[in-house]
């Protein structure tokens, strides 16, 4: 686990990140957040009252709840494909006696066929995909209840280590809503 997570982690937010900003070029209308004439820079097309946030803004700034919780599912489902091979070999580890846990991919591909490390594949791909994407939302909507500044890089030094343990916070409670949604 201490080799994979934080591989898996960095493909999984770095995932996230394009499909957040793919899906808020693409389709400004469904998935870019609007923000109130009076934050908008003037000479920009008004949307409802407002401003397409995709037309200004920083990327992380740009994006409504949906677009947020629709990307956090593709890089769910997308890293499942890696995922499953793992948790299955892992399943199959923890079922064998105790001497012969060593348990390589090579031996599960011999023993299961490669069929075999994809098994279960739908209700791992709607865990995985699913919660990724509650996480992201609770995450996300953590954020804005506290108010936390969506782009850290227009943050001082000083501000961003002040804010850091009210987005571990988020962490935790976009982390406990994906647990309990799919537990």
């Amino acid at each position: 686990p201490l080799m994979t997570v934080p591989w898996l982690g960095g493909l999984n937010f770095g995932i996230y990140d394009a499909a957040r900003l793919r899906l808020v070029q693409t389709w400004p209308s469904i998935f870019a957040r609007t923000v109130a004439p009076a934050d908008a820079p003037r000479g920009l097309p008004g949307h409802t009252g407002g401003v397409l946030a995709a037309l200004v803004g920083a990327p992380e700034a740009r994006s409504n709840l949906l677009c947020i919780f629709a990307a956090g599912c593709f890089s769910g489902w997308t890293c499942c494909h890696l995922t499953l091979p793992m948790h299955n070999i892992k399943v199959q580890q923890q079922i064998q006696p105790a001497g012969l846990r060593r348990l390589t991919i090579r031996a599960a591909v011999r023993r299961c066929g490669l069929r075999g490390l994809y098994k279960a594949y739908i209700p791992h791909a709607v865990a995985e995909g699913f919660g990724r994407g509650v996480y992201m939302f609770g995450y996300e909507m953590s954020k804005q209840v506290l108010d936390i500044d969506p782009s850290s890089r227009n943050m001082s030094h000083a501000s961003f280590a002040a804010d850091l343990p009210a987005r571990i916070l988020c962490g935790s409670v976009g982390g406990a809503a994906a647990w309990a949604v799919i537990y």
